[in-house]
């Protein structure tokens, strides 16, 4: 690439994005030299997920990157497409996490929080109306509700979950079966090596918090929970799914046994233990 840089200093002017300068006006052309950019080979393609409801109570999760989806689809019971959404809203969201604390915030005004051990995670995500939006258009959806008890009920057009986390599930009462199938990306990693090389490294971040939470599997596909859990096994009380199955590592004990995409799960660790874990899959 070759060509020039003008810089302009401007003062006394009606430029509305005027810098300092040193009076009047002065220009400067830098001439560059040719030079090759390598705009790289790695990239994710788009695939389809799906997110299957029942009739009744079920932990949905997200085994994509939420904030690449550009398609939700709306299939009955039988699997008959009834609605598309093809331009999903996106909504810029500041994420602030602390030992045991879990708070979003929709603008960075509260970012002196930063000051005082908080994390701050800038993604896009979708809200949980525009999630269930097609469904609830059809009343299939009786109350959405977040591992905090928060709630969304469309038939009140009550939202007290707003926005989405990407690392957690969310638990679901239908009034009957859907599957919502959603375009976007999987959840991956670019990894740069020592020579500059890129590579894709596919899988997603898992948290865990003291307490009860909802646990999302960012996968897309299967693993066993024990394996998965590995590397924090002695901070893991009970893991749950939907069913009541439960995986209960003090007793070398799993009934569930697989983390399924697109579902969720309740798991309860040991308090003040909080572990950040990265999952990683396989092509």
């Amino acid at each position: 690439m070759a060509g020039e840089i003008e810089i302009t200093d401007c003062e006394n002017d009606t430029i509305s994005n005027s810098v300092i300068g040193y009076g009047g006006s002065e220009n400067y052309n830098l001439s560059l030299p040719d030079m090759s950019v390598d705009l790289g080979t790695v990239s994710v393609a788009e695939e389809t997920f799906n997110i299957n409801f029942i009739d009744g109570w079920k932990f949905a999760g997200f085994s994509f990157d939420i904030s690449t989806v550009t398609k939700i689809e709306y299939l009955n019971g039988s699997g008959v497409l009834q609605a598309t959404n093809s331009n999903p809203t996106m909504s810029t969201v500041y994420l602030y996490t602390k030992q045991g604390f879990h708070i979003q915030k929709k603008t960075s005004s509260n970012a002196g929080l930063i000051n005082n051990g908080y994390q701050e995670e800038v993604h896009q995500t979708l809200s949980v109306g525009t999630l269930f939006e097609l469904p609830k258009n059809d009343n299939k959806v009786i109350i959405v509700k977040d591992y905090q008890g928060s709630a969304y009920l469309p038939q009140f057009n009550f939202d007290g979950i707003g926005f989405i986390s990407r690392y957690e599930s969310l638990q679901c009462k239908c009034s009957d079966n859907f599957t919502l199938r959603i375009t976007a990306k999987r959840n991956h990693q670019i990894v740069v090596s020592a020579n500059g090389d890129e590579s894709i490294l596919y899988g997603g971040y898992i948290r865990f918090w003291p307490g009860w939470s909802m646990l999302n599997w960012p996968c897309k596909y299967s693993a066993d929970v024990a394996l998965a859990l590995a590397s924090v096994v002695e901070n893991v009380i009970i893991v749950k799914d939907y069913q009541g199955s439960v995986y209960i590592p003090e007793y070398n004990f799993n009934g569930i046994p697989d983390f399924i995409p697109g579902e969720g799960f309740q798991v309860k660790i040991k308090d003040n233990k909080t572990n950040y874990i990265f999952v990683a899959e396989n092509e």
